[in-house]
């Protein structure tokens, strides 16, 4: 509680702290007070008090642990000291992510959430490689997740039935993504569906049994929480077609004519938006018409379990 003898069940004002800008708070996945403790951000700082079993405190040692805010020094590549921006806090473990878009993690390393590129616990501070432009991260008890500026999903970790990332992996995630969480193993985000979904093929003609890629471009209508603007989703679309008997398309959006005559549609689907291909064999060869495209609704919010 930051405190000594806090009034269990009601609001308590913790002392010593002021302009506090993020808060987090760990526990345990099986009661255990030895990994609770809370993190806080306060004018760019970074204060944690509580459990200090697995150094999650970050004060450089593992010991009974805090029960007031205690300042962590968290210093960048050029020994300067780091400004924070927000915190997250799992199981025993810590998180801060500076408003460089740096992120640092202390604590105990249990399942590789830590994401360091080891596999034991640290009590101070370390700069995670391999990620910038991190606007957010959520920790969890056995995995860890980041959100970039440019909505880019990286996680690590323990994942049921796979091997343990012990650095941050970019992960497929819904287009448009404004927030993210994690429960125990499993990891959430809120993403806002496009405004519109737009379709183009890289040929018009195919041959019977020729291929072509087809691309998938989702734009997002101002006036929502993602930037305005246009982004590929070849990618992170779901494509399918009417007729496979006539044309294929492959999860990555490779069509391939297989008829030597007969009309499909190949449609393309993200998050509410969709986007129709016209497929007809022609003597020439398969021929892809417009693109018929079917509007989301803008600004729509939405959750996904990943």
């Amino acid at each position: 509680f930051g405190g000594s003898t806090p009034p269990v069940g009601n609001p308590y004002e913790i002392p010593g702290l002021s302009n506090v800008t993020s808060i987090a708070a760990g526990e345990s996945d099986n009661g255990s007070t030895f990994f609770e403790h809370a993190l806080a951000v306060s004018d760019g700082t970074v204060y944690a008090w509580g459990a200090d079993g697995l150094g999650q405190l970050g004060n450089g040692t593992t010991e009974a642990g805090d029960s007031t805010p205690t300042a962590v020094s968290i210093t960048g590549p050029v020994d300067s000291a780091v400004t924070v921006s927000s915190v997250a806090a799992g199981g025993g473990d810590s998180f801060a992510v500076a408003s460089t878009g740096a992120v640092y993690a202390w604590g105990g390393d249990g399942s590789s959430v830590l994401g360091d590129g080891a596999t034991g616990q640290t009590d101070s501070p370390v700069l995670l490689s391999g990620l910038s432009s991190v606007t957010s991260v959520a920790a969890g008890a056995q995995l860890t997740s980041a959100l970039t500026s440019s909505g880019a999903f990286y996680t690590w970790g323990q994942i049921p039935d796979e091997v343990p990332a012990t650095t941050p992996q970019l992960t497929a995630a819904p287009l448009g993504v404004t927030s993210i969480s994690n429960g125990f193993a499993t990891y959430y985000a809120t993403a806002e569906n496009p405004s519109s979904l737009a379709q183009t093929v890289a040929a018009t003609t195919l041959a019977e049994g020729a291929t072509a890629q087809l691309y998938a471009t989702a734009t997002f209508a101002a006036g929502g929480l993602v930037p305005a603007g246009s982004v590929d989703a070849t990618a992170a679309a779901s494509w399918s077609s009417g007729n496979p008997a006539v044309a294929t398309v492959s999860p990555s959006g490779v069509v391939r004519a297989v008829a030597a005559s007969g009309s499909t549609t190949i449609t393309a689907a993200v998050a509410g938006a969709s986007a129709i291909s016209t497929v007809t064999d022609t003597p020439s060869g398969i021929a892809l018409g417009p693109t018929r495209l079917k509007t989301a609704q803008a600004g729509f919010q939405y959750t996904a379990t990943l």
